[in-house]
């Protein structure tokens, strides 16, 4: 009976070792796996506005997800969590770690200034007209922040972002918003101030292109927001189509080049701007831009406030917020914005791309019997945005006469 016993509890301290070497084993599994690890990001680059956040994922060779069972940092910095954003612009190394295992990648921290981006329906209107102008203002990052923002009117507070008035004059329009100021925008009634187009011949694979295309936008926040933009793009995935015809026309013989108002002997420059944008033009300009599917309907109108003749109009679509590679010439040079954001930008942000032309790429001739004081003529152009971003589509708009553009209007698909 006692040899019975005894080999019982034989048998069960057996069974309970190896119920404990098994239990062992599986919690050894949990932790330690054999093989590589990997870290993913959920994009490659971000803002540096402090807010732009990129989240990291760690997973082993079987694909596991052991984000919760690792270590990750940032240039040597350890995270407390898995995601990251900075104000410091460059380009960083985020190393896992978990146990003896390591993996690596490489992210971009991008050049961030804070700006408003306001805009309007219209450059002018009539005194006699019900029309309104209507505000829109956009943040750096190209969101739509009208509904909380404040518009001012010669420095008076406005209800909403709608202003009308029937007296005649310029009348000077800023919006604020989350202790941003936008720059002053001219809007006329019974008169047209004269926006400012500059077109930027540029490329992704030209170095001094981001600066060029930073000191515009820079120049736009000083003077005044009646300047628009239009980025020309050769030899690279954003190339107009049309591009030798402007090339050939106006001279340009190197990249970056700007072209203000399609008069080569311009030169651009704060002074010159504020010059342009505070003259009046005889003919004012409204447009709206929808995209519906994957057709975008332009529809665009003119108004005299003097007879008017051999005027042509030119109808542009444009593409912002498209990410490719961008060349950098400036990465160590410590005044530029772009210092240390690497030689080849990843994903870099591109804005005002000129996609296409609705008219003749001079412009279509209006008939001078439209043109006559106090005359309207309206337009309707439909084209095919299945290429683009739809989100962040905009139509330009703008008059030419003896080949020099007299006005301009930039408007968006919001």
């Amino acid at each position: 009976m006692k040899k019975q016993l005894n080999i019982l509890l034989i048998g069960f301290i057996l069974f309970s070792t190896t119920l404990a070497s098994c239990s062992k084993s599986d919690d050894n599994k949990a932790i330690v796996e054999n093989g590589s690890i990997k870290i993913t990001a959920n994009k490659s680059s971000i803002l540096a506005d402090g807010k732009d956040e990129i989240t990291f994922t760690v997973k082993d060779n079987n694909e596991k997800d052991i984000t919760s069972d690792s270590k990750i940092y940032v240039d040597g910095e350890a995270l407390a969590k898995n995601t990251y954003s900075t104000t410091k612009k460059g380009e960083y190394t985020v190393k896992a770690v978990n146990l003896d295992r390591e993996a690596s990648i490489k992210i971009l921290v991008r050049h961030y200034t804070a700006r408003l981006y306001l805009s309007s329906n219209r450059t002018s209107k009539f005194s006699s007209g019900s029309e309104e102008f209507e505000f829109k203002v956009l943040d750096t990052k190209l969101n739509n922040v009208t509904s909380s923002a404040k518009f001012y009117v010669d420095d008076q507070l406005i209800s909403g972002h709608t202003f009308n008035s029937s007296t005649n004059g310029k009348y000077k329009v800023r919006a604020e918003y989350s202790e941003l100021k936008s720059a002053d925008l001219l809007i006329g009634v019974n008169m047209s101030p004269r926006n400012v187009l500059v077109e930027d011949y540029t490329a992704t694979w030209c170095g001094y292109c981001p600066e060029s295309m930073y000191y515009l936008e820079e120049l736009k926040g000083k003077t005044s927001a009646n300047m628009v933009i239009s980025a020309i793009h050769g030899s690279d995935e954003f190339t107009f189509s049309k591009l030798g015809s402007l090339v050939s026309t106006y001279n340009v013989s190197g990249y970056p080049t700007k072209i203000v108002n399609r008069n080569t002997s311009v030169n651009i420059s704060e002074d010159i701007l504020t010059s342009l944008a505070s003259e009046s033009c005889p003919l004012g300009l409204s447009s709206t831009i929808q995209v519906d599917g994957d057709n975008a309907k332009i529809d665009v109108q003119l108004e005299s406030y003097q007879t008017s003749k051999d005027i042509k109009l030119v109808v542009a679509l444009c593409d912002n917020n498209q990410l490719a590679d961008q060349s950098n010439y400036y990465n160590d040079e410590a005044s530029s914005a772009f210092y240390q954001a690497g030689e080849k930008m990843k994903n870099f942000q591109h804005h005002y791309i000129l996609r296409k032309t609705l008219t003749d790429l001079y412009g279509d001739a209006i008939p001078n019997e439209k043109l006559t004081q106090g005359s309207s003529y309206s337009l309707s152009f439909t084209t095919d945005v299945s290429k683009y971003n739809k989100a962040h589509l905009s139509a330009i708009t703008f008059l030419v006469k003896n080949s020099e553009v007299i006005n301009v209007l930039s408007v968006d698909n919001l």
